[in-house]
């Protein structure tokens, strides 16, 4: 009697567990705000809230970045990958030129970019093949560390603070610390997870880093679906993330 007891409960725990994954996958259907944010122009970028209207050095200040009259800079960031993984450069430079893509992350609104990278790309420090920098020809024959370089100077010339970030050991991991994200086509749990996160962001006014802007992945060029440009590098994904970032930078 015991085992069967244990049995039915066992057997009504499972079916419970899978009926509630099931439901978390059920595609969500925009909601009529989110629409109607897709079929509108991106709002253009608050012009204060880049780096380059702030008195530098910046500083912490308890939870803040400030800076040397004590405004505070609210950090918009986004991940801009690639040089942790295993071609050792920032996605995107055989498809724009980098100085595009810096304008594209300064057009959608971010005002900070995080660089990952790899001890292994500081210390073997290759030559990047030819076809990884079809767009950007004066970068052809540079080591890995001369286009980080390169992409770094473009962000700041784009009014950019750069996030120079090594958290990998190897070109072959990614370690997915600190940024948060969701795909452009999600489930209901996905959409339940971003509208909590969003609505606590924004309760706080908090600083935040969105991973990614990278439309492909470095390995096979697998689609990226938590991406917010089309695969030129320059379209905007306008869908309901992009729609509550813009909220959260104006906030």
């Amino acid at each position: 009697m015991f085992l069967l007891i244990s049995m039915l409960l066992l057997g009504g725990f499972f079916h419970y567990m899978w009926k509630a994954e099931a439901a978390l996958g059920v595609p969500w259907q925009p909601d009529p705000a989110s629409q109607l944010f897709a079929q509108r122009p991106l709002p253009a970028p608050i012009a204060n809230s880049f780096v380059d209207t702030y008195s530098l050095p910046l500083r912490a200040r308890g939870r803040d970045v400030v800076d040397r009259e004590g405004r505070r800079f609210k950090l918009s960031s986004v991940n801009w990958y690639g040089g942790s993984d295993e071609l050792f450069i920032p996605g995107g430079l055989d498809v724009q030129h980098r100085d595009v893509i810096a304008q594209t992350i300064r057009v959608l609104g971010f005002n900070s970019v995080r660089l990952p990278y790899s001890d292994e790309m500081v210390m073997k420090n290759p030559t990047v093949l030819p076809h990884l920098l079809a767009a950007n020809p004066d970068l052809i024959g540079m080591r890995a560390l001369d286009v980080f370089e390169a992409v770094v100077t473009s962000l700041t010339d784009a009014g950019h603070r750069r996030h120079r970030q090594q958290p990998h050991h190897h070109g072959h991991l990614v370690l997915r610390r600190r940024p948060f994200g969701a795909p452009h086509l999600p489930g209901a749990g996905d959409v339940n997870y971003w509208q909590n996160l969003m609505r606590y962001l924004k309760a706080i006014d908090a600083d935040f880093g969105y991973w990614a802007i990278n439309p492909r992945k470095p390995k096979d060029n697998g689609k990226e679906t938590y991406s917010l440009v089309e695969d030129d590098w320059v379209t905007p994904v306008l869908d309901y993330r992009m729609k509550d970032m813009v909220e959260l930078m104006r906030a």
